[in-house]
């Protein structure tokens, strides 16, 4: 039982960070979501490589991660998908995640990910984590770009 609960709790702060970065990709202008100086500081592929990574930690397999499996080498400005795109795709990876925090029990083994730790929790903790570093990375680029002016999703 209180597994099932920690699961439902660990769901509901991926939904409302899901939630934080469907703003930010809204927030975020269009000459930013793909055009950052550098290949790795564009919104566009840190919005993309957030959901590619959770579904390569959590086993889930799709036409976005089949097109991009060596996410961080083949996103370039010419091929980041446009915004309803990424909207799309989130939905829908979106829900293998949620599928996954809620299968097989959180203390299960998974040795797959050292880095992440040794448990399907563990690895549930850093994929979080993991997301909330680079959504952090999208929001500073979109209040620089908006002249401080883009709405707080942190609480909302």
């Amino acid at each position: 039982m209180l597994e099932t609960e920690v699961a439902r709790e660990l769901l509901a702060q991926y939904l409302h960070t899901w939630k934080m970065l469907d703003r930010l990709v809204g927030e975020i202008s269009d000459e930013d979501w793909d055009g950052e100086a550098s290949d790795y500081l564009r919104p566009g592929r840190l919005a993309f490589h957030i959901m590619l990574a959770a579904e390569f930690y959590t086993d889930q397999m799709s036409p976005m991660r089949e097109r991009f499996p060596n996410q961080w080498d083949e996103f370039h400005a010419e091929t980041i998908p446009d915004r309803a795109s990424f909207r799309a795709y989130a939905h829908r990876a979106q829900k293998g995640v949620a599928r996954w925090l809620l299968g097989e029990a959180l203390d299960a083994q998974e040795e797959r990910f050292p880095w992440a730790g040794t448990t399907r929790r563990s690895v549930a903790l850093f994929l979080l984590r993991h997301s909330l570093y680079h959504i952090g990375e999208m929001n500073a680029i979109a209040f620089r770009g908006s002249n401080g002016t883009i709405a707080d999703p942190w609480m909302q």
